[in-house]
């Protein structure tokens, strides 16, 4: 497109004199090289934008990098990404689901379904603003309704002249398994339109971003995907 601009060209495979599965043709003699690569472009009037707000605050900026591929650097070992991984960024804007595997990127996608979605839901289960759902979030969330005790209640904020509110912490549980259970279902289905099979990927899965600290989503995510399952 004429707004795009190409953030990495990822080489995924190579073909020498018409043979491919070369992971990287350097050393080999042959009269054609032709490469299968992975292009990531992003819109060039927002990377203008953020560009000119990094240099406003006093920064310059050297590259752009994309959000997965940074975090994939912080949080997989060399070892998940050559045997085959797939990482969920749990973030409060999007999700994002990335697939690496003989040590390259090999898929991403970003899904609509995100942190601030479990934030709204709190906000309409519970009556409460956008602040103190994520405040209920933080200090009484879990990702597993069944593990939080039945009797547990917690302290609402009240509007004044109202009495003190109280709803089951399981109540705030069960919201947030229902979405997170829904955006990890949405994420699994990613990685299968993509064509990768989640058993072909052995290094299962890595959550990180904001959401991965949820109490329960490492045992949520591992039921979702049937894979092992870490957080980064």
């Amino acid at each position: 497109g004429q707004d795009q601009e190409l953030l990495h060209a990822i080489p995924q495979d190579y073909r020498v004199d018409g043979s491919d599965g070369y992971g990287d043709p350097i050393g080999l003699t042959g009269d054609r090289v032709e490469a299968e690569v992975y292009l990531v472009t992003a819109r060039s009037s927002s990377l203008a934008q953020e560009r000119r707000a990094i240099e406003k605050a006093g920064w310059h900026v050297g590259e752009f990098v994309l959000e997965p591929l940074a975090a994939s650097l912080a949080v997989l070992s060399v070892e998940e990404r050559e045997a085959g991984v797939i990482l969920v960024e749990l973030g409060a804007g999007s999700t994002s689901v990335a697939i690496f595997q003989a040590g390259k990127l090999r898929h991403i996608a970003s899904l609509r379904f995100a942190g601030g979605h479990v934030t709204s839901d709190l906000v309409h289960g519970l009556q409460v603003t956008q602040a103190e759902a994520n405040r209920i979030k933080e200090k009484f969330g879990s990702a597993v309704a069944a593990t939080v005790p039945a009797e547990e209640l917690i302290e609402l904020p009240s509007a004044s002249g109202q009495g003190t509110r109280h709803a089951p912490r399981q109540l705030v549980a069960h919201i947030m398994e229902m979405r997170l259970q829904e955006l990890l279902e949405l994420a699994f289905d990613e990685v299968s339109r993509s064509g990768w099979a989640v058993a072909g990927l052995p290094a299962g899965v890595v959550v990180t971003g904001g959401g991965a600290d949820t109490p329960g989503l490492i045992e949520l995510t591992r039921d979702v995907f049937a894979a092992p399952v870490r957080i980064g």
